[in-house]
């Protein structure tokens, strides 16, 4: 979680930051050129559901004339999507969401509060102010406390937590990334967790010879942050059964590549919670 550890750090010293100050910074990390599938990098904040009016009034106040939480959730707390960058107009749609109200976000807001570490949530429910537009995704999130805190059990950080900084991806492009140097002969899939079954696909990538039983199949799990994705390599007709020698480096490579892509998103978050 660089992404989005880094931006967590923006708040460490005061509890608090402009939008015109996490516009520059996100801005400085260049990260949609160097990370495949980002689509966003953004701060939620915890607000009690007793003051969300004043907060609207708030951030109404202070430039932001249409500013409204929802959606209305009748819980004790609402987790305020505050800033969201690039200013797209998907991103922009997603200013005032209320996080908390999606339970595969919320259980990874969770893991990350208490562990007091980045987290990497399931695959995103489809059309949510999350997931506008089509194609799968996840969220990695960084804990945001108060810089003054203890955070020595997971109370104390359930009691010092301000927010998160988050980030979403887009498996489709991440993975079309990942894969731009491989054998293309090689079919590939992955799927979230460590079942390789149709409803846990979240990509996959077919040769033009793809009919008939493959003449080699391998299943690979990666764990990156305590999450698992499956990714299973097939090969049919154009694969060399007397050469897998030398096609096994295309697994090896997709496998690490995936891990290198994940692991270099979560330094980005990590990296823009931890600065100011």
């Amino acid at each position: 979680g660089g992404l989005t550890t880094g931006m967590s750090g923006l708040y460490a010293a005061s509890d608090a930051v402009s939008s015109d100050e996490w516009r520059r910074y996100t801005n400085s990390l260049s990260s949609a050129n160097e990370y495949p599938g980002l689509e966003v990098l953004a701060y939620g904040v915890l607000v009690p559901t007793s003051e969300v009016p004043a907060f609207q009034a708030q951030q109404r106040a202070a430039g932001n004339e249409s500013f409204l939480v929802f959606p209305s959730a009748g819980r004790p707390e609402a987790l305020v999507t505050l800033y969201a960058q690039p200013p797209t107009s998907a991103n922009k749609k997603l200013i005032g969401y209320d996080l908390l109200t999606d339970d595969v976000l919320a259980d990874a807001m969770d893991r990350a509060r208490d562990a007091a570490a980045t987290s990497i949530s399931d695959k995103l429910r489809p059309a949510t102010a999350i997931t506008q537009m089509a194609g799968d995704r996840f969220a990695v999130f960084s804990p945001v406390y108060r810089h003054d805190a203890s955070l020595d059990s997971a109370e104390q950080r359930r009691r010092a937590l301000l927010g998160y900084t988050f980030s979403v991806v887009r498996i489709d492009d991440f993975m079309k990334a990942v894969l731009r140097d491989t054998d293309s002969t090689v079919n590939v899939a992955l799927f979230d967790g460590t079942d390789d079954t149709d409803t846990s696909q979240i990509f996959a990538r077919y040769a033009d010879d793809s009919s008939g039983q493959p003449r080699f199949s391998k299943t690979d799990v990666l764990y990156v942050q305590n999450h698992a994705w499956a990714v299973t390599y097939t090969a049919r007709d154009s694969f060399r059964l007397d050469g897998w020698q030398e096609n096994m480096p295309s697994g090896i490579f997709i496998g690490g590549s995936i891990a290198y892509f994940l692991t270099l998103g979560l330094w980005y978050v990590q990296r823009a919670s931890r600065r100011r």
